[in-house]
């Protein structure tokens, strides 16, 4: 089954591992240690690359760290992504000196002159010192779904997840720009295309380099068998990865990644001569590789597979990958690259020259966390796509697709599938098994999944956790939740799920399922098609107006109230 991806033996863990995306590797200012957030194990991983020791920081169960950043003291701090907190750990001990509450959902962080900077899914930009005591305070409330954060001497950079948007605001937090990567134009090669699903941000000297995925936006052919999928030109495939330089002036786009599916990671050497980024999509396909590397460059879908640019026109193959599920990357002083696996757990330090590329393993232990489910989501299928590239971190791209004869929104997979079937819109999936063979086997061209590999998948998605809601005013929260049961929101938007499961028609074009509302602040736009632009436009004549709820009764305040209750679901 060349191409195809194998999955070996099914396991299905008790306490499943989480999405990928979170973990992060870098090197420390003294040029030889790599240390690694291990979000699978909640631990922290210290490794010297000259002399192979290893150590290992244990976090608080769930901790699920993610981002870290050194200061200027030998600590490192560390996002808590599902704790709501940064942990400062003291290198020469490696002994966790605090851990700060900082905002519900944590993701990126960076540091400049003893402040640290933590940019946050709520939307909030927040601040605090170094130094173990300080608190973190408000810098400035920005978009929902922030991703990442780089400071400059003059400007602060904070990325969006799935929109690929990047804010470029001044030290006192005020937005000065909004760029987003170039879409590439249709050609003969090409499809046209729009940026989405930042994954990742890192400084590239006064500027940033975002690897981010470029989606399709013309029609699908879903009436033909493998729509979403390519087998023979990459660059037409649903979505594919590419990098983007931007600073304060026009952004520059990089060539795509052929076959770079799921680039959940990318780094610059600090000469920026190169950079690499992990297509963790390809962990089980051994025909693809997971690392692509190349000086910086432009074109029009060249990169080739593990490749590496030489000049504009000389490309040159890596021997192969390390062994392992890859996940995060960083380079030594001398650009020799680094990588760190998440399964086997392990640190990869490439050595040799460019036409015989070896690496050097050095593993650092812990429990295996191989499960099946969380492998097909995240992997490619065969055709040049994977569930997460959909639906990254089991959430969803906020991207409105043209599916045949329709426009439809991806829909969120976080703690909405659990007995709310049946499945898409327009409800013609019964269930999470059909849901399974339609969408990766059928229009993703993947194999076709064993029973037990259903299941797998099945319990996994059934688990993938809901993405903790920011802090609201609790009064305005109550009101709100009067005025949705009051209006009768809550006649179809019930249970702990909030929806009845059924299909109605709500004025947008037919019968359409009642979608779960668990997460909906941080899935903009809104409504089937994404006619919404925010939670109230919801009820605008162009989104159905009366027939699916009216607002226009209500006060200012009693709609900021209503807003104020649906985020905090």
């Amino acid at each position: 089954m060349e191409g195809k991806p194998r999955f070996g033996e099914t396991i299905t863990l008790d306490e499943p591992p989480p999405a990928l995306g979170g973990a992060t590797l870098v090197i420390s200012d003294d040029g030889r240690t790599a240390i690694a957030s291990d979000p699978d194990r909640d631990r922290i991983v210290i490794v010297d690359t000259s002399t192979r020791a290893v150590r290992e920081v244990a976090l608080t169960k769930g901790d699920e760290p993610g981002r870290l950043v050194e200061d200027d003291l030998g600590r490192v701090h560390v996002v808590l992504r599902r704790s709501g907190s940064i942990a400062t750990i003291d290198l020469a001990d490696g002994a966790v000196a605090a851990r700060r509450f900082v905002c519900a959902a944590p993701r990126g962080i960076a540091h400049r002159a003893g402040s640290l900077y933590v940019a946050c899914a709520g939307g909030e930009l927040m601040t605090l010192g170094t130094e173990t005591t300080t608190s973190a305070t408000l810098v400035a409330r920005l978009d929902r779904d922030l991703r990442d954060v780089v400071v400059t001497n003059e400007h602060i950079f904070v990325s969006t997840f799935r929109s690929a948007h990047v804010l470029i605001l001044g030290l006192a937090g005020n937005v000065l720009q909004r760029q987003a990567p170039p879409s590439h134009d249709a050609d003969a090669q090409r499809a046209a295309r729009v940026p989405g699903v930042a994954w990742r941000m890192v400084k590239s000297g006064d500027v940033v380099r975002v690897v981010h995925q470029q989606a399709r936006k013309d029609r699908i052919p879903t009436e033909q068998p493998g729509a979403y999928a390519t087998t023979t030109n990459n660059c037409q495939a649903l979505t594919v990865s590419a990098t983007a330089r931007i600073g304060t002036d026009v952004p520059e786009l990089g060539p795509i990644l052929a076959d770079g599916v799921l680039p959940i990671d990318l780094a610059v050497s600090k000469d920026e001569s190169r950079w690499a980024v992990i297509a963790a999509g390809n962990a089980h396909i051994p025909e693809l590789p997971q690392i692509h590397v190349s000086r910086p460059t432009q074109g029009n879908c060249v990169l080739q597979p593990a490749s590496e640019h030489v000049g504009k026109t000389d490309i040159r193959r890596m021997n192969s990958d390390p062994p392992g599920e890859h996940v995060a990357a960083a380079f030594l002083p001398d650009n020799r690259l680094v990588v760190f696996s998440r399964e086997p757990a392990a640190i990869h330090v490439r050595f040799g020259d460019e036409n015989d590329v070896k690496w050097s393993t050095i593993p650092v232990g812990g429990p295996s966390r191989r499960d099946t489910g969380h492998a097909i989501l995240h992997s490619n299928s065969g055709g040049g796509i994977a569930c997460a590239s959909c639906h990254p971190e089991g959430g969803e791209d906020g991207l409105t697709w043209r599916l045949g004869d329709a426009f439809v929104r991806t829909q969120s997979l976080r703690d909405t599938l659990d007995g709310t079937g049946p499945y898409h819109w327009r409800g013609e999936i019964p269930d999470l098994e059909t849901l399974a063979h339609s969408a990766f086997s059928g229009r993703m061209s993947g194999p076709r999944l064993a029973a037990d590999q259903v299941g797998a998948l099945n319990a996994w998605m059934l688990r993938i956790p809901r993405l903790p809601a920011s802090v609201v005013d609790e009064a305005a929260r109550a009101r709100g939740q009067a005025l949705f049961e009051g209006a009768g929101c809550a006649s179809c938007h019930s249970g702990t799920r909030f929806t009845d499961n059924r299909s109605v028609d709500v004025g947008t074009g037919g019968n359409i399922q009642v979608p779960s509302l668990i997460g909906v602040a941080l899935r903009a736009p809104f409504m089937h098609d994404g006619c919404a632009a925010t939670l109230l436009s919801g009820f605008s004549e162009k989104c159905g107006g009366a027939k699916h709820a009216t607002v226009a009764q209500l006060t200012d305040e009693e709609r900021s109230d209503l807003e104020r209750y649906l985020e905090s679901l």
